[in-house]
């Protein structure tokens, strides 16, 4: 089901792409947007600690902030 999604013509006007280094979303940020990675690689960080890496097709991320409507509990990156 995720294959048929984020292949989806009709996601192109949703695609954003971050540069290596780039943050995404900051730890505490009040922003509650739900992301699907499409490609490339994240870095998942608690204060100055990287705690994951995100790598898999399809992958969601800001999930828990977008369903919750709560604050951003970590810091996200653009790894490549």
């Amino acid at each position: 089901m995720i294959e048929e999604i984020i292949s989806s013509p009709d996601l192109e006007r949703y695609q954003t792409s971050f540069p290596s280094g780039q943050t995404i979303f900051l730890e505490g940020d009040s922003s509650q947007d739900l992301f699907i990675l499409l490609s490339g690689q994240l870095e998942v960080l608690k204060g100055d600690k990287k705690i994951i890496e995100i790598a898999e097709k399809g992958a969601l991320f800001g999930e828990m902030s977008f369903l919750l409507g709560a604050r951003r509990t970590a810091t996200l990156k653009a790894k490549d």
